[in-house]
């Protein structure tokens, strides 16, 4: 196999030698590539998701729907507790240890138990509660079933997150790609152009997600040829050591993106949260530029950073941040100037409401893609869970802002502006975070990994 040559590196005034480290760990530019290429397949599959939801569904209906896909991305991760953080860093940690050749398929199955676990909590929740978890996801009682047929759709995705981490951890990129394509962008086209409500809509797919994500994740398991896979007390606790404290974090950075439509339902309306949850679906399929780099720079810093090569990590940083905010830039400008016609080409139809919400939301992509890109890096340097405490952070100034007794002829715009506010915050927050880490002469501790494997 090869390896990088050993250097000497210098390290905040340090002298510390590099340890081999395996090309197979790094991410090439043609996976970069693919990477940001699977995005922009998984960008058009959301367009298209939409735009036959607002032919199949009628107007409360598709309203329904966009409350629903908003409520799905912040409940991912808050079941999934951080696993998919956790599990990408500790199998590229594993596998870029000289003294581990394991695989980490511990840390695959325990996060998959884990995922199954998240999942019954839900079900249990929406089967004895079903109308309050109701109002808290749409702002009324009388959606239980919209809410309890999220259930399958729930645990596929935890499955899909559960694998495709694994994948990262050990840098097999295209198969990654290929299943988040499948999972995320081939079925719901495939479901959504036989069903006429969501609720159907949401079962079926997530029905079909199950499949396809135990069908792969018994396949990595045959193709690894090991008894050693049942996840023992050491490895589970190193990935929960890792993940939950980052629960709250995702809770606070995922909330952040769907509370303001869940606030414009309760104050105003399902019809105006459904506007507010489409603008910022808009604003989650402008996440897409930044995918690739923070799909890969996780398990690629944590390798990276586990053998003293920060100056590496901050040369790949600059240049993607560079290179994302100056895409981001372009992009926003592009919606704000073209908002109508780009509304009209995609459902069909356009409202000055929805425009508003649009143009008041799309600016702060150029923040939040700056913290998503990032974000794997400022995870990777640190056990601590530093960027948790940057989103609970830009939660807290957002609902701050949002409490303040605005005037009721202001409607939401006072809601989106808060918004705008606080990720402004959350990306200044997290670029100087970065800076920290990566001029920080202190190296990760790795050294768990030995107790774990």
């Amino acid at each position: 196999m090869t390896s990088l040559p050993n250097t000497i590196a210098d390290n905040g005034g340090a002298r510390v030698e590099r340890q081999p480290l395996s090309r197979n760990l790094l991410a090439t530019k043609a996976q970069y590539l693919l990477t940001y290429g699977t995005s922009a397949v998984l960008m058009v599959c959301g367009l298209i998701v939409y735009r036959l939801a607002s032919q199949q569904f009628s107007d409360v209906s598709f309203a329904q729907y966009t409350l629903m896909r908003r409520s799905i991305s912040f409940l991912v991760p808050l079941l999934m507790a951080g696993l998919g953080v956790g599990i990408a860093k500790c199998v590229a940690q594993t596998i870029a240890s000289a003294k581990h050749p394991a695989t980490g398929l511990q840390f695959l199955t325990a996060g998959t138990f884990a995922a199954f676990a998240s999942a019954g909590l839900w079900m249990g929740a929406t089967t004895l509660y079903p109308q309050q978890v109701s109002y808290l996801c749409t702002g009324s009682g009388e959606y239980a079933a919209l809410v309890q047929s999220l259930a399958p759709m729930l645990l596929g995705l935890l499955l899909s997150a559960c694998s495709t981490a694994y994948l990262r951890g050990r840098m097999h990129v295209s198969t990654a790609n290929m299943l988040r394509v499948v999972s995320l962008g081939v079925v719901p086209i495939a479901v959504l152009s036989s069903v006429d409500e969501p609720t159907s809509f949401f079962s079926h797919c997530g029905l079909t997600v199950i499949a396809i994500n135990a069908v792969a994740l018994i396949t990595i398991l045959l193709a690894n040829r090991t008894r050693a896979w049942w996840p023992t007390w050491q490895t589970s606790r190193k990935l929960l050591s890792i993940s939950l404290p980052r629960v709250p974090g995702d809770l606070a950075f995922y909330g952040l993106l769907v509370i303001p439509a869940t606030l414009a339902a309760h104050r105003f309306g399902i019809r105006t949260g459904g506007e507010v949850a489409y603008a910022l679906s808009l604003l989650a399929l402008a996440q897409q530029i930044v995918v690739a780099p923070s799909y890969l720079l996780l398990p690629e810093a944590s390798a990276l950073l586990s053998s003293g090569q920060r100056d590496r990590v901050a040369s790949r940083v600059k240049k993607l941040v560079c290179v994302t905010t100056g895409c981001t830039i372009v992009l926003v400008m592009i919606v704000e100037l073209l908002a109508e016609p780009l509304i009209r080409l995609h459902l069909g139809s356009s409202t000055p409401s929805v425009a508003q919400a649009i143009r008041l939301l799309m600016p702060a992509a150029i923040p939040l893609n700056a913290a998503i890109c990032v974000r794997g890096v400022i995870d990777a340097a640190n056990d601590k869970p530093i960027m948790p405490r940057i989103c609970l952070v830009a939660l807290a100034s957002f609902v701050l802002l949002a409490l303040i007794p605005w005037p009721a002829r202001w409607g939401a715009t006072p809601t989106l502006v808060a918004f705008d506010a606080s990720v402004l915050l959350l990306g200044g927050l997290a670029l100087w975070a970065t800076l920290q880490a990566l001029n920080d002469s202190s190296r990760p501790d790795s050294d768990k990994i030995d107790q774990a494997t």
